[in-house]
C-alpha cells in the first residue's frame, strides 16, 4: 500500500506534487494511516479514507475533491469517520439506510457511558448484582458495540433492532434474549433522561425466543457413581482437595455455583452448623448445613492470607478452575457427561419434595425469594409422580376389571296386536 516515507503527513504541497502516472493509485498519510488521496489516471485528485467491515469488505469513501476543502479539514473529517467505525458503525451502509449519526447527536456508545454510571449507582444501592453488571459489559462488548455502537439512539426502531435480534438468534437464543432485555433497559433509561420520546421503546414489539427449561434429573445410580468417584479421587489425591470439597458440598447444599465458590471463612459458623451468604440471587441469606457438609468443611485447612474457604494457594483468591475439574470427573462416570453443577440444586429440591417437606421449607433451603420458583419442582419429582401414578393406576385397574362385567338382562318386549291400518 503506497504511503509517504519517513512518517510524513499529507500537506497541500505534498498533494499538489503527487505525479500523474497514467494509472490510478492511492497515496496514504501516516497520521492517520487510513487517510489518503486518490489520484485517477487522468490526474483527478480527491481525499479519501478507508476501513473494512466485520466481513472484511474494504470501503474507500470520498471525502471531497482536492481544492474544495483544505487537507486539515479533510483529515478532521476522516478522523471523525474512523472514530465512527471504531464504535461499530459503517459510514457507507449507515448513510444509505438513513441511520448515520449527525453531529452532536447521541449514539448508542454515548448512551452506554451514562448507563454504566447508572448501573454503578444501582450496585451501591444493592439493586443490581455485580455479576449481572459484568454480563452486561460482556454483552455490550460482543454484540452491541461492534454492530450498533455508532447508531444514533433516536433512530433505533423495530426494523433495525429486529434484524440484530434475528442475527443473534441464529447463534444462540439465550444471547438474543439477554440482548433484547439489555437494549430495552438502555432505551427505557434514555426515555428517563430525555434522549428519546416517552413510550417509544421498540423492544416491546420484539418477541423473545422460547427457552427450554432444564428437565434432566439425576438417577439413583448416577448419584451413587458421582459419590464413588469423588471418594476415590479424594483417597488417591487425584484432583485438588479444595475442588473436590467444593463439588461434594454442592451435592448436599443445593447452592448456586458462584455464591458457594466465593464463601469466606468469616461467614462460616461450624459450631452452629450454618453459613452466612451475603450475596445470593435473592439477597443476603443464612443457610443451615447438613452434618456431612460440616465434616467436609472441618477437614479443609485454611490458607494463610486467603479469606476464601475453597482457596487457591497460587492466586490467593478463591479456586477458579473447578469447572474444568468437574468436566474431567463427569466424563469418567457413565451417563454423567452432561451433568452440570445446577443439577445438584435441582436434585436437592426434588429430594425435599419427595420427603414431603413442604414448599415453604424447601424454598427456605434453596434461598428462593419467590415460592413460585419452588413450586415448579413439585412437578419434576419423578418418584412422587410414579407413586401417584401407581395409586391412580390401582384404582383405575379396579374400575376396568373385566371380571366385574355384568351383561345387561334381556328385556321382555310385549308386542301387542298390530293395528290394522287398512281397516
Amino acid at each position: 500500500m503506497p504511503r509517504l516515507e519517513n512518517g510524513k503527513r499529507l500537506t497541500r504541497t505534498v498533494v499538489g506534487n503527487l505525479p500523474v502516472t497514467g494509472k490510478r493509485y492511492f497515496m496514504y498519510c501516516n497520521d492517520p494511516k487510513q487517510f489518503g488521496v486518490h489520484v485517477t489516471a487522468g490526474g483527478h485528485k480527491s481525499y479519501i479514507y478507508y476501513y473494512s467491515d466485520k466481513l472484511g469488505k474494504v470501503y474507500r469513501p470520498i471525502i471531497a475533491e482536492v481544492g474544495e476543502i483544505t487537507v486539515d479539514e479533510a483529515r478532521k473529517i476522516a478522523c471523525e469517520k474512523l472514530l465512527y467505525v471504531a464504535q461499530g458503525g459503517n459510514p457507507v451502509i449507515d448513510e444509505q439506510n438513513g441511520i448515520l449519526a449527525k453531529k452532536d447527536e447521541k449514539t448508542v456508545a454515548d448512551t452506554w457511558e451514562k448507563f454504566l454510571d447508572y448501573c454503578e449507582i444501582k450496585i451501591k444501592a444493592n439493586r443490581l448484582k455485580p455479576s449481572t453488571f459484568k454480563s452486561y459489559k460482556a454483552l455490550y462488548k460482543l454484540h452491541i458495540k461492534p454492530y450498533m455502537g455508532a447508531w444514533p439512539i433516536k433512530s433505533l426502531n423495530r426494523q433495525n433492532l429486529q434484524e440484530e435480534f434475528d442475527r443473534l438468534t441464529k447463534n444462540s437464543i439465550y444471547n438474543a434474549n439477554h440482548w433484547q432485555r439489555l437494549v430495552s433497559n438502555i432505551l427505557n433509561r434514555c426515555e428517563e433522561w430525555g434522549w428519546r420520546d416517552i413510550r417509544t421503546n421498540p423492544c416491546y414489539l420484539i418477541q423473545l425466543n422460547k427457552e427450554n427449561k432444564r428437565t434432566r434429573m439425576l438417577t439413583t445410580n448416577e448419584k451413587a457413581g458421582i459419590a464413588a468417584k469423588l471418594r476415590d479421587l479424594r483417597l488417591l489425591q487425584g484432583e485438588d482437595r479444595y475442588a473436590l470439597a467444593y463439588i461434594e458440598c454442592l451435592c448436599y447444599t443445593g447452592c448456586r455455583k458462584t455464591e458457594w465458590l466465593t464463601l469466606k471463612w468469616e461467614n462460616v459458623h461450624l459450631d452452629d452448623a450454618c453459613v452466612w451468604l451475603p450475596n445470593t440471587k435473592g439477597g443476603e441469606a443464612l443457610k443451615g448445613l447438613a452434618p456431612q457438609v460440616v465434616t467436609i468443611l472441618r477437614s479443609l485447612p485454611k490458607v494463610p492470607g486467603n479469606p476464601y474457604v475453597f482457596a487457591s494457594p497460587v492466586t490467593m483468591k478463591h479456586f477458579v478452575g473447578v469447572q474444568k475439574v468437574w468436566e474431567r470427573i463427569r466424563n469418567q462416570i457413565s451417563g454423567c457427561s452432561d451433568v452440570c453443577f445446577h443439577m445438584f440444586r435441582h436434585n436437592a429440591a426434588t429430594t425435599g419434595v419427595g420427603l414431603k417437606l413442604g414448599t415453604k421449607n424447601i424454598g427456605g433451603f434453596l434461598d428462593h425469594k419467590d415460592l413460585k420458583s419452588t413450586e415448579r419442582y413439585m412437578h419434576n419429582n419423578i418418584e412422587e409422580k410414579k407413586e401417584t401414578a401407581a395409586i391412580i393406576g390401582a384404582k383405575l385397574a379396579e374400575d376396568f376389571n373385566p371380571d366385574n362385567y355384568v351383561p345387561p338382562s334381556e328385556k321382555v318386549v310385549q308386542i301387542g296386536a298390530r293395528r290394522n291400518v287398512n281397516r
